[in-house]
């Protein structure tokens, strides 16, 4: 594994842990707020909330039960009757979880010539034989002296699988196997027939392994290849999800708009009317006290030039 391939699986490990347990997601759960957690880490922090409110405000706690809080944000999100459990899935991280544990499994190194089943975890691979070994196939099998002394002995996590060497090989036009320098190869001849029948042997056995590798590797390509068209299709999903609910949410605020500006405008209406009928009530009344006063000083007048008063003099 280079140095770039395990920089980018170390990310793409770091991304698969709930920021709560600090472990891969068990039943990803993802929130409106496109936040992820394990689905009983939000079950229990639900369980903790729900019990710090009815502590705080007992008569709010029914309430309050539907709503939970975002632990990375502190996005309030709204529970329906099932509570966490009808929160949706986050299905494509579960698919890629999945994936990666199914190919961990895979890549899980055992020892080649060990006879129990299923054999044993390796912890020794030779490079000159390109064989694994555990522990005690290593001590019995291969053991750091004669022909094995100088042999490069490394860590099979770090550098398995190994290029395979081919040797002893058997060349087909002189009909003679090559020695190999591990101490296993022996020289055959033109004429041993049964050195030739094992190295085709051996031949054969290398292309079924082939052919059983390049089967896996479409497997695995497959695998890859639905995975991203389940990410390509639930992405669209949720964008038309998005896009209906922004619509939906459009039209709820363009329809209040439109109340709340009728609403307004007759508000309006009704006031300058009522502005109007009063103005119009006080000139009358107005009207009505300047005929009032020129009736009183005709009367005041009538009164003066009868009892000889001057008129003048009365203000």
């Amino acid at each position: 594994m280079t140095r770039l391939t395990m920089a980018v699986s170390t990310g793409i490990s770091d991304e698969l842990i709930c920021s709560i347990c600090l472990d891969t997601f068990n039943t990803p759960i993802l929130l409106p707020c496109a936040h992820t957690f394990c689905k009983q880490c939000l079950v229990n922090v639900n369980e903790r909330s729900k019990l710090r409110r009815q502590q705080s405000a007992p008569s709010d706690g029914a309430k309050s039960d539907q709503i939970i809080a975002c632990p990375h944000c502190r996005l309030e999100v709204k529970l329906g009757p099932d509570g966490v459990n009808g929160l949706p899935r986050n299905t494509s991280l579960a698919n890629i979880i999945l994936s990666m544990e199914e190919d961990k499994r895979a890549r899980s190194v055992v020892c080649e010539v060990c006879d129990y089943d299923p054999a044993r975890q390796a912890s020794k691979i030779c490079a000159d034989c390109s064989v694994t070994y555990c522990a005690q196939c290593f001590r019995q099998l291969h053991p750091m002296r004669g022909a094995f002394k100088y042999h490069v002995i490394k860590d099979p996590k770090s550098s398995y699988p190994v290029q395979r060497c081919l040797s002893p090989l058997f060349d087909l036009r002189s009909a003679r196997v090559t020695p190999s320098r591990d101490g296993y190869g022996t020289d055959t001849e033109s004429g041993d027939e049964g050195g030739a029948v094992a190295s085709q042997d051996r031949l054969e056995k290398l292309r079924r392994q082939i052919k059983s590798k390049s089967k896996e590797l479409n497997g695995v390509m497959k695998t890859v290849q639905r995975l991203l068209k389940t990410i390509e299709d639930e992405t669209e999903e949720r964008m038309r999800e998005i896009r209906s609910v922004c619509g939906q949410i459009n039209e709820c605020v363009g329809e209040k708009e439109a109340s709340l500006l009728t609403t307004v405008s007759q508000q309006r209406h009704e006031a300058v009317k009522q502005c109007l009928n009063l103005s119009s009530e006080v000139k009358a009344q107005t009207l009505s006290l300047d005929l009032l006063e020129d009736q009183v000083n005709d009367v005041i007048s009538v009164t003066a030039v009868h009892s000889g008063t001057d008129v003048s003099n009365v203000s």
